[in-house]
């Protein structure tokens, strides 16, 4: 399903989660972050209370697969250890010291050895590992189009990501780096009905009957993987996605990921339609800025007109070449309209932040700023949309 902002995905989503948890199914929403989950965990757990972690990221998700065949036998084995950050940087550091890789001339010893080019060959390892890319793989495009580092670092790749020790049957602490941890729980969805038995173990696939997944355009193309495996098991997938939208291309984020979904799965994509809770004139504005974006598939997502009761809106400008400029504005915009409230609930911390740098300065009216614990808001009520940059509540 695809539709514009505001025209109720997330909602959607919720909706499906509903149904499926009323008929006795039990169900999965997928969000691409930890804080996307965490804005529909409230209103999912109201609406299947039954529910354990009904809302997880898809790296979640794989966790729990990969966990579930290594704890859940007559033999268990050690747990699974997610490799990010600072754990995966000093890998890299000891591989680049270590493994004999064929490197170009122009990247030597000196620059192999500074932080900024591990930063660089993370990245790379990373989304090798999303596209579902092995170190000959890698090694082979490198050849194949003229990038020596490529072959490089397919040589890191071969030290890091292959050998016993990356298998799931490896007895000790098994170490997964993030961006293939989707394609390993595919894996072993895919053979789980067939060696589970002889691998001794115990528990069913851990596949719910519905996967819902909530903005798939800043999902990566393993979630793609993992989807498909799921859906092989059982399962029914049904994914909400607007690449208009999409702010996750700098970690593997594909924002036209729906297609390829709807192409290995052999349906159409659907429509929204309706826009709801946006001004005429916030509606416009939108579909102005989302016409110079290129695009697949149908553009209907972008004509999508507001309800016939909306308001008409209007919008000010002001231009402030830093966010230290913003607030003096903000504050004055806001003063001019409610001058004798004086207090403002800030939902975004970061906001907040800010806000008490400036707010006290320039608009003494208001004696706090705020920031609501989560249960402020009604799981039931408080809307899943994605976080404004700064919004307030009276």
């Amino acid at each position: 399903m695809r539709g514009a902002p505001s025209s109720g995905r997330s909602t959607c989503a919720l909706a499906v989660f509903e149904q499926a948890a009323s008929q006795g199914r039990s169900a999965l929403i997928l969000a691409p972050d930890r804080t996307r989950a965490d804005v529909l965990t409230p209103r999912a757990q109201a609406l299947g209370p039954d529910s354990v972690r009904p809302v997880r990221t898809p790296a979640s998700f794989a966790y729990q697969v990969v966990a579930t065949w290594r704890t859940q036998r007559d033999v268990p084995l050690e747990g699974v250890e997610l490799v990010t950050g600072a754990a995966q940087d000093q890998m890299l550091a000891e591989a680049l010291e270590s493994v004999e890789a064929p490197w170009p001339q122009d990247i030597g010893p000196q620059m192999r050895a500074m932080p900024a080019f591990r930063a660089e060959l993370r990245n790379l390892v990373a989304r090798a590992g999303e596209a579902g890319m092995g170190a000959a793989e890698l090694s082979e495009a490198g050849a194949r189009f003229g990038r020596p580092e490529w072959q490089g670092a397919g040589a890191i790749v071969a030290a890091l990501e292959e050998g016993p020790e990356r298998s799931p049957e490896y007895p000790r602490t098994l170490r997964v780096d993030l961006s293939r941890i989707q394609s390993l729980a595919a894996d072993l969805i895919d053979v789980w009905e067939q060696d589970a038995p002889s691998r001794g173990v115990q528990a069913p696939c851990p596949v719910p009957d519905v996967v819902i997944v909530d903005d798939l355009q800043d999902c990566t193309p393993s979630t793609l993987r993992l989807l498909g495996a799921c859906r092989d098991a059982g399962a029914r997938i049904v994914a909400f996605s607007d690449s208009d939208v999409a702010v996750a291309g700098y970690r593997g984020g594909e924002p036209h990921l729906d297609r390829r979904l709807a192409s290995a799965l052999g349906i159409e994509i659907s429509e929204l339609g309706q826009v709801y809770d946006m001004s005429r004139a916030v509606r416009e504005l939108a579909r102005q800025a989302c016409v110079r974006i290129a695009q697949s598939g149908s553009p209907a997502r972008r004509e999508a007109a507001v309800g016939d009761d909306a308001p008409e809106g209007r919008l000010v400008t002001h231009l402030g070449a830093t966010p230290r400029r913003w607030g003096p504005l903000i504050a004055r915009a806001l003063r001019s309209h409610h001058p004798a409230r004086r207090h403002r609930v800030f939902r975004i911390r970061s906001s907040s932040c800010a806000a008490r740098r400036w707010l006290p300065k320039h608009a003494a009216t208001w004696s706090a700023v705020a920031c609501p614990s989560r249960e402020a808001a009604e799981p039931s009520t408080s809307r899943p949309s994605r976080p404004r940059a700064c919004s307030w509540t009276s």
